[in-house]
């Protein structure tokens, strides 16, 4: 039976560190997670900062009076 138990024991050891293992794991997945929302929140603001600043641009270009030669000037 001492045989048996130490066998009992040693498979208890090794479930326990898996999940000890799987509990810190999840933990950095979870920050990992949560640094990668941040990032898309901050890269589609500044998508959407871009593309107003873009319009703008386009806008003023339009009301620009068009030279000759001035290849600025045929930018949309």
């Amino acid at each position: 039976m001492p045989n048996d138990e130490k066998r009992s024991d040693d498979a208890l050891d090794e479930c326990m560190d898996t999940v000890h293992q799987l509990k810190d794991e999840n933990q950095e997945l979870k920050e990992e997670n949560q640094e990668l929302r941040e990032s898309s929140d901050a890269f589609g603001e500044l998508a959407e900062r871009l593309a107003k600043t873009l319009r703008k641009e386009r806008e003023a270009a339009e009301k620009r009076p068009a030279t000759s030669g001035d290849p600025s000037s045929s930018v949309k």
